[in-house]
């Protein structure tokens, strides 16, 4: 409302059209992972990627239904999907990266650096995935089936008779 009113008044607002264009700015960049071994720079990028891109899609949603947005429940799935999925990347990235910087008593083995750079691509993966099924062509259909195998659709086509 505040944005719309200092359209009207752009020279006199400019001070707030300009913090909120830096604020739409600032949700485009991606924020800065912090991975001080060199070996796990290709991993923080991923995570950065996946955590700017699950911002402007909650947004887009958030846009799109409104309050509606608690009855999609296929779109908070997804969501959720992708909110866990960097989360445990976070939490791989950040054990791997203490192991390879002399944090930890032990050194991780071969082994697990390279389980855990493989799981940051499948979780990166997982997340493009479940995002760019947010708007999906496929969900009336799939709540269709549900509702016939649930018995919704026949008490749905009772109510309205």
């Amino acid at each position: 409302k505040a944005f719309a009113e200092a359209l009207s008044h752009p020279f006199r607002e400019r001070h707030l059209l300009m913090k909120f264009i830096g604020r739409a700015f600032g949700r485009l960049r991606r924020p800065k992972i912090a991975a001080r071994s060199p070996a796990l720079k290709s991993e923080a990028k991923l995570l950065s990627s996946g955590v700017r891109r699950l911002g402007i899609e909650v947004v887009r949603v958030l846009k799109n239904y409104r309050e509606g947005i608690v009855e999609k429940e296929l779109e908070l799935e997804r969501i959720a999907d992708s909110a866990i999925a960097l989360f445990t990347m976070a939490a791989v990235i950040s054990k791997l990266d203490a192991s390879l910087s002399g944090d930890t008593p032990f050194e991780a083995p071969r082994e697990e650096i390279a389980a855990g750079k493989y799981y940051c691509r499948l979780a990166s993966r997982k997340v493009e995935k479940r995002l760019d099924a947010l708007f999906s062509d496929d969900d009336e259909m799939i709540e269709e089936l549900s509702d016939l195998e649930t018995g919704l659709a026949h008490k749905k086509n009772q109510g309205a008779s």
